[in-house]
Order: C-alpha cells, then sequence, then structure tokens
C-alpha cells in the first residue's frame, strides 16, 4: 500500500470518523451491485432521517429501475426479522381508501390489491 493506507487504516478511519462531528447518528455505506459501487455518506440528529436517507440510497442504487416504495416494501417482508407496523399506518390506509372499522379484512384487502400494495405513509 503506498503512503500506509490500507484496508485496516480505511476501517480505522472511518470507525472513528464521525465522532466529534455533532451528530447523533451517522452512516457511511458501500454497495456494489450490477458491476457498480456507489458510496454514501450521512449524518443527522434525526434517527428516522438518517435510517430514511440510507434506505432511500439503498434502493436506488440497488435497483434503480424499481419504484423505491415497491422495492423498500419488498426487502421488509422478505427479511427474515418481522416487522410491527404501527395500528395507525392500518387506519391511515383504510381511511385514504374510504374504509372505516365497519368494514370487513376482505374489504382492506381488495383496497390493498387495487392499490397495488398496502402503502403505510
Amino acid at each position: 500500500p503506498a503512503g500506509g493506507v490500507d484496508r485496516q487504516a480505511v476501517s480505522r478511519w472511518l470507525a472513528t470518523s464521525f465522532d466529534h462531528d455533532g451528530f447523533d447518528y451517522g452512516i457511511d455505506a458501500t454497495l456494489h451491485a450490477n458491476g457498480e459501487t456507489a458510496r454514501n455518506r450521512s449524518a443527522s440528529n434525526d434517527v428516522v432521517s438518517t435510517f430514511d436517507t440510507l434506505l432511500s440510497w439503498f434502493v436506488s442504487n440497488a435497483g434503480p429501475d424499481t419504484d423505491a416504495a415497491e422495492a423498500l416494501g419488498l426487502l421488509l417482508v422478505a427479511g427474515d426479522t418481522p416487522i410491527d407496523l404501527p395500528p395507525v399506518a392500518i387506519k391511515r390506509f383504510a381511511a385514504s381508501q374510504g374504509l372505516s372499522a365497519d368494514d370487513s379484512i376482505g374489504d382492506l384487502v381488495r383496497a390493498a390489491e387495487r392499490e397495488g400494495g398496502f402503502r403505510v405513509d
């Protein structure tokens, strides 16, 4: 390695590179997909914003021809980790489709099928 920079030096630098930057959360990611390599580095004081930035960047680089919302949904349901959706997400979707507590689960499923999925906003 020229100039003393090797894989371990880069790893050490990355491990400490967010120290004292003034942000609570930081991500430095490299993705190699379909013969292309992309990098993203972001920092924020908002954990949701940091995670959202990572997810959006990942799907736009891993499958740029796929709708981001669809790709995220597929990744979440295909993973081994179970996901718990808050009931308010289901209520919002039902309300957006004109459904109420008096409607059936079948009505909710048919609404999701019509919309091409169950969108969580």
